[in-house]
């Protein structure tokens, strides 16, 4: 936990959009922690396919664009990828009983489909299936001050 709040002060994420039921709007600070949550997703994994395209995504998912930094990631199967601005997770559709997900990295014009993570599948798919609502006050300091959500 103390790895994620640590790494949520040096990435950003522009965006990060849930999509699928249960869908939220996530506040400034939900997508840092999404951001950081979906890095420390992609360096938990071991394999790394580049694939052509993205195949169509249905169920419940994130999506956390990379701002301030991309991220990156070296498996022996893709070697080096710098310059990962999106991430994807999209759920299998029983994905609590068998830690199922498929997760999608952009590098540029490359896309990479990630596998075999170990250790951070149960809190992310958590963080998609029931995902914390926007903090209101938030909201409501950021248009007292004229800034745009």
């Amino acid at each position: 936990m103390a790895t994620l709040i640590f790494a949520s002060f040096s990435v950003q994420a522009n965006e990060a959009i849930f999509f699928g039921e249960n869908a939220v709007t996530p506040d400034p600070v939900q997508s840092e922690l999404i951001a950081s949550s979906i890095e420390a997703l992609v360096q938990d994994c071991s394999s790394a396919t580049k694939i052509d395209k993205l195949p169509i995504i249905d169920g419940q998912g994130i999506e956390a664009t990379f701002s301030t930094r991309s991220i990156e990631f070296n498996f022996p199967s893709a070697g080096k990828v710098t310059g990962v601005t999106k991430v994807i997770v999209r759920l299998w559709d029983n994905a609590e009983q068998n830690m199922g997900m498929d997760i999608y990295a952009f590098s540029g014009a490359n896309i990479y489909s990630l596998g075999k993570y170990s250790r951070l599948a149960y809190p992310i798919i958590n963080m998609i299936k029931r995902p914390m609502p926007p903090n209101k006050s938030l909201q409501k300091d950021a248009s007292n001050t004229g800034v745009s959500e």
